[in-house]
């Protein structure tokens, strides 16, 4: 997983949505440690979410992670794959999606879904991802799994992309995972 071909997609969490998901709290604090070392990597990140006028917007704990320049998109398919997602994955040349998001066994699963019909390398980040039933989580990741997607964790994928240590980077995260 190279930097210059990999993007993070922040799935639906929302204010109606997170305080239903199990652990949600636990999750958030893993998402929001991901978003602060990706901003730190300089990859690209894009934000959903399903139907706002009825779950609300992103929240605080997540929008308050990312910059100004992290396109938010409104969708009311399950899947966060549209279609002005699909373009800005080939403008950018993108290889890998990291994914991580609500709820695990519908918008993330059919997200992951339809990346890996399309050809992308998707690495399920599984601490940061959750749904309302612990048992419906799990029956998503291994759906993804079965699909040909990663289902990994923080660290993993953090020190996947960062590759070295001992550098002013490697510093600076580690401040976000210890």
């Amino acid at each position: 997983m190279e930097r210059e071909n990999t993007l993070l997609m922040i799935v639906d969490y929302q204010e109606r949505l997170v305080p239903t998901i199990h652990e949600n709290q636990k999750i958030l604090t893993q998402a929001q440690q991901v978003i602060q070392a990706f901003e730190i990597f300089g990859i690209p990140m894009v934000v959903t979410e399903q139907y706002p006028k009825g779950l609300g917007q992103t929240v605080a704990e997540i929008k308050n992670c990312l910059n100004e320049r992290v396109p938010v998109f409104e969708k009311l398919s399950f899947s966060a794959y549209l279609p002005e997602i699909q373009t800005l994955l080939q403008e950018k040349a993108v290889k890998d999606v990291v994914l991580i998001g609500m709820e695990t066994h519908v918008c993330v699963y059919q997200t992951c879904k339809e990346l890996l019909q399309d050809g992308y390398k998707v690495h399920v980040v599984k601490e940061t991802v959750g749904s309302r039933i612990a048992e419906n989580a799990q029956n998503g990741f291994e759906l993804m799994r079965k699909l040909g997607a990663s289902v990994t964790n923080k660290e993993t994928i953090i020190y996947e992309i960062m590759k070295v240590a001992g550098t002013e980077e490697f510093k600076k995260i580690l401040k976000i995972v210890k």
